[in-house]
């Protein structure tokens, strides 16, 4: 007869539980390379039609007696999602007032929609104007206007009552246990089909363009607006919060998030262990950065226990900034993981920062970075190989040259914000899109998930991203006078190791192919991981 689960210990019904948390559940060190596109910038799995797969196994067995709801807690409730919305707060105040349940939560993700532009919320309107100018409606864009009229309500009735900021600060103080805030934005099934319905009328010349605008910049300021003081009145002083990410800021945002009354710099600075933002595209970004120059050094040097830092622009328009105008020359002794995206820098600007932290740097994220004129990556590299003493991995996907990305992109549109599908949401509906930033904040990373590729695997990404409409689609050529497989051919981590800077296949003109630049990320920490690991051949 097979004894009774409740005969088993309590050790050994954490080792089911673990064997039943989904793999998005287990926290994710800030060391490894998938850290910052798994923890911080994707949405939380889908809500499916039969149930949330191991949350509801877990949640059934919470249910059947005493013990095994106290043993099921932390695995159900480590993180909470909530979506900017009445029905999202009022189901946070609910989950608040169980004292029990949220002294689990580590992880908290606040998904906010756009918010309707002051005076441009007419959706009577603009559903008026196309029952009269659609002859033949669309049946499967499923007009309705009753939602989106309820939600024009419920923000306006959010912003004015600052109800949104009360539950936060309630939330806050209940959440003995939390560590990582974040913000993410979304669009659900209701914008999805009002952004389609303006992309239709817009076709029409006297389409009144002023009727209806959804804008992300006020929705991402009011939520940051409202963690900030959540996180200055909400928590205790022995919070154990110590991570914040944003993988779509606006830079008012920023000001609001770090520069407001309710919460001082060194408030914040001094419990963040980990910072992660992706600013939005928006007019005059260059010089919005450089106004918060002052905010970025009061912030970072004031942060002694820094371990994971990343700061990206859009992919499309790379920012032209000097390094340290954001980061001070500072040095953080902590630092495991440096991370940037999307800037035009000169290689001493990326080494310096380096070596800098070569005893404590374990992983370097360099996404979308152009060298400018004078530069050479296979100086960048040569440094990065001979100097970091601690470094597991980097990340040199479409690194490129500043001169090739200006050629290549005149006259080429590029998409610096897509929609991208998302997985959905814990906390609301069951179909949601997360936006997204050329397909980067939102996984799509599985070349960056091992430490090996095989020649299909990197097949299969450069087809994707010759394919993407983002950034990737504009270098895809391999560089001029270079031979991929000449440059590719026997590389195993032997012989990579014995390989010279001159051999990489660097013309200091363009950089071309993914398998190009992944060649460089082995060939960099090939002396440290000899031992370890042997590479197969790449082609």
């Amino acid at each position: 007869m097979a004894p009774k689960l409740s005969a088993f210990s309590d050790d050994v019904l954490k080792v089911v539980l673990d064997c039943l948390t989904d793999e998005w559940d287990k926290i994710i060190p800030i060391d490894r390379r998938e850290y910052l596109s798994k923890e911080s910038f994707v949405q939380p799995p889908p809500v499916t039609s039969s149930g949330q797969g191991w949350l509801t196994s877990i949640g059934n067995l919470r249910r059947t007696c005493r013990r095994f709801a106290v043993l099921g807690a932390p695995y159900q409730w480590s993180r909470v999602t909530t979506r900017y919305s009445l029905h999202g707060f009022r189901r946070l105040d609910q989950i608040t007032r169980s004292h029990g349940l949220v002294q689990h939560t580590k992880k908290f993700s606040l998904m906010v929609p756009f918010f309707y532009a002051p005076g441009h919320d007419n959706i009577e309107g603009l559903f008026e104007l196309y029952a009269i100018h659609s002859h033949h409606p669309d049946e499967n864009l499923r007009l309705d206007s009753r939602p989106l009229i309820q939600k024009r309500r419920e923000q306006q009735d959010l912003v004015h009552s600052e109800n949104d900021v009360k539950v936060l600060i309630q939330a806050f103080k209940a959440f003995a246990s939390l560590q990582h805030v974040q913000i993410l934005p979304l669009v659900d099934n209701d914008d999805r089909v009002l952004l389609e319905l303006l992309k239709r009328l817009s076709r029409r010349q006297d389409f009144p363009e002023h009727l209806v605008q959804l804008e992300w910049a006020p929705a991402c300021y009011h939520a940051a607006r409202g963690l900030g003081r959540a996180l200055s009145q909400g928590l205790s002083q022995n919070s154990l919060f110590h991570k914040f990410s944003a993988p779509l800021l606006n830079s008012n945002s920023a000001v609001a998030l770090l520069k407001g009354p309710q919460l001082p710099v060194s408030y914040l600075a001094q419990r963040l262990t980990c910072l992660e933002i992706q600013f939005e595209a928006e007019p005059h970004l260059r010089e919005h950065i450089l106004g918060l120059s002052e905010l970025f050094e009061s912030l970072f040097k004031a942060t002694p226990n820094m371990q994971l830092v990343h700061i990206g622009f859009p992919s499309g328009d790379p920012l032209d900034i000097r390094l340290e105008k954001v980061f001070h020359n500072v040095q953080w002794k902590r630092l495991q993981v440096f991370g940037i995206q999307s800037w035009r820098l000169d290689a001493d600007e990326i080494t310096d920062m380096a070596v800098r932290h070569s005893r404590s740097l374990r992983g370097l994220r360099l996404r979308d970075v152009l060298l400018n004129q004078g530069s050479r990556w296979k100086d960048v590299l040569s440094i990065l190989r001979d100097e970091m003493q601690a470094l597991d991995w980097i990340s040199l996907r479409r690194v490129d040259y500043a001169t090739h990305f200006d050629e290549i992109i005149q006259g080429t549109e590029i998409l610096d914000v897509d929609l991208y599908p998302s997985s959905g949401s814990t906390a609301d509906s069951e179909e949601e899109e997360i936006l997204g930033q050329n397909g980067d904040l939102h996984g799509s990373e599985e070349e960056e998930l091992s430490e090996e590729d095989t020649d299909e695997e990197m097949e299969q990404e450069e087809s994707d991203e010759e394919s993407n409409h983002g950034f990737g689609s504009v270098r895809s050529a391999s560089p001029a006078g270079t031979s991929l497989t000449s440059t590719m051919r026997s590389f195993t981590l032997q012989g990579m190791a014995s390989k010279s800077a001159d051999e990489l296949g660097d013309n200091g003109k363009s950089v071309g192919r993914r398998q190009i630049t992944k060649a460089w990320e082995h060939w960099v920490i090939a002396p440290r991981k000899i031992d370890q690991y042997s590479l197969p051949c790449l082609v």
